[in-house]
């Protein structure tokens, strides 16, 4: 009790007298911070801090932080006043942020165009801001909107606003506007009466609402993927240049299995169980290039869909995503997205799902000397390859080990152009090398020679005003060199 006696009376030491009155309210005070530390306010509580300068609902700035480590002020400060109507404590905590905005999670395969028989291992890659650029390695989360779609408002005069280009800073790149929270609160604020569109469907969870934000996403995530980040056309990523990106079309369909069970006793009966379960089949993709969907078809098309379909089944695990939920969602007939959703693993945020989404990156590999792929190149790979592939599988059961000849030997002779290319090229570049040093010591050759050429003339002249012969003035001249 005398612990608390100068946070309630600061005028009063530990060793003063308190009376019944005064240990009354110094009781009080205990108990309140004692309730608010142990079970109003314990470690991650979320606390919400309503900022709102008009009466309009949509206006209002609704802002969240965790609070943890609740802790009395220090003496100096006056802790604990009762009012006629009130009791006011004053307490000290830290807090942490909370950003509450939908997340994009980006999985992918590179997948080499040049090499055919290319085999996928069951591990997927992760899409990091870095990977796009080195300066982006500050960041650790893509955000994306399921109620603002993208193509309905202008993000370029956003992102060229003078407030938004000082905080994005030197990199100048629309990326930025989906990975900072500074820049997507603002975000938030510019496009009020999407926000209030937002809150509306908040009130309102109607399966209509939910099909809409689906629709949302979907354009949001083709829209980042084809207009912000670009991954196509030759984009430079690691030692890749992107010439396309296939967006894995994932089918979610119920399936009814039939388990029968027999019972023999007197009387044999036979019980059918039938269960429900869910397939997951990936057997087309979305190419953002040419915006039409793609089948699978090649063996390597198909060890892909199989790699992102047991990534799948483990992100189901891993959130823990029973089995009737999953059944829920689904339904009879086949519902085709290019995304996974989870629900926020902190049920207080209920904004804060997480969207995946599986890439293929139809590439082509660097060669080295930064330059993009050719036509002949692109060419040989689109066009040639398989063909070689499948004449290859013809003829060496014809000829082939009867000549001594490699059962790939047409695909290899293709695959090979392009190295001899890129050699030939290196080569090419050390002669012109070679050449210039020759060149630079003729020059020099020939402008040692014309000034030796300018000395014999002018010393030959001297020499003939004196009297001298042209045969004395050549042999002076050897002379005067050696």
């Amino acid at each position: 009790m005398t612990d608390y006696v100068q946070y309630v009376f600061p005028s009063k030491s530990k060793t003063s007298q308190i009376n019944p009155e005064d240990k009354e309210k110094i009781l009080l005070f205990y108990n309140i911070l004692y309730i608010i530390q142990n079970i109003y306010l314990i470690d991650d509580t979320i606390v919400n801090i309503i900022k709102a300068d008009t009466s309009d609902d949509s206006k209002k700035d609704d802002i969240k932080f965790y609070i943890s480590e609740v802790k009395k002020l220090d003496l100096k400060n006056n802790q604990f006043k009762i009012e006629k109507d009130r009791i006011t404590i004053y307490l000290q905590a830290k807090t942490k942020f909370i950003f509450e905005n939908p997340i994009l999670k980006i999985n992918y395969l590179i997948d080499d165009i040049e090499n055919i028989k290319q085999i996928f291992k069951s591990l997927v890659y992760n899409l990091e801001p870095k990977d796009i650029n080195n300066d982006f390695s500050k960041y650790d989360t893509i955000f994306i909107h399921n109620t603002i779609k993208y193509r309905d408002i202008s993000i370029d005069n956003f992102f060229n606003r003078l407030d938004i280009q000082k905080i994005i800073g030197k990199n100048k790149e629309k990326f930025e506007i989906f990975l900072n929270t500074v820049v997507l609160k603002k975000f938030r604020t510019t496009f009020k009466k999407e926000k209030a569109k937002e809150n509306e469907a908040k009130k309102n969870e109607a399966t209509e609402n939910e099909a809409k934000k689906n629709e949302i996403v979907t354009s949001n995530i083709k829209y980042l993927l084809y207009d912000i980040i670009k991954l196509y056309n030759s984009k430079p990523f690691k030692n890749y240049f992107i010439d396309d990106t296939y967006i894995a079309l994932i089918n979610d369909t119920k399936v009814n299995t039939e388990e029968k069970k027999v019972e023999t006793t007197v009387e044999t009966t036979v019980e059918t169980k039938v269960e429900t379960k869910i397939a997951t089949k990936i057997d087309k993709y979305y190419s953002i290039a040419t915006k039409k969907d793609i089948s699978t078809q090649s063996d390597k098309d198909k060890n892909m869909s199989t790699v992102f379909i047991i990534n799948l089944d483990n992100l189901d695990r891993e959130t823990n995503e029973s089995t009737e939920k999953a059944t829920e969602k689904a339904t009879e007939k086949e519902a085709v997205t290019i995304f996974k959703k989870t629900e926020s693993l902190d049920k207080r945020l209920p904004d804060n799902k997480t969207y995946y989404i599986y890439l293929v990156l139809k590439s082509y590999k660097s060669d080295g000397t930064g330059q993009k792929p050719n036509f002949k190149r692109r060419f040989i790979a689109e066009q040639c390859l398989n063909r070689a592939k499948l004449l290859d599988d013809v003829f060496s059961k014809l000829f082939y080990e009867t000549l001594n000849l490699p059962e790939n030997f047409l695909y290899f002779k293709l695959t090979n152009l392009n190295k001899t290319a890129v050699n030939k090229r290196e080569d090419d570049i050390k002669d012109d090398i070679k050449d210039d040093i020759k060149d630079d010591i003729n020059d020099d050759i020939k402008d040692e020679r014309r000034d030796e050429r300018r000395d014999e003339r002018r010393d030959e002249r001297n020499y003939e005003r004196r009297g001298g012969t042209r045969k004395y003035n050549n042999y002076n001249n050897k002379t005067r060199k050696n």
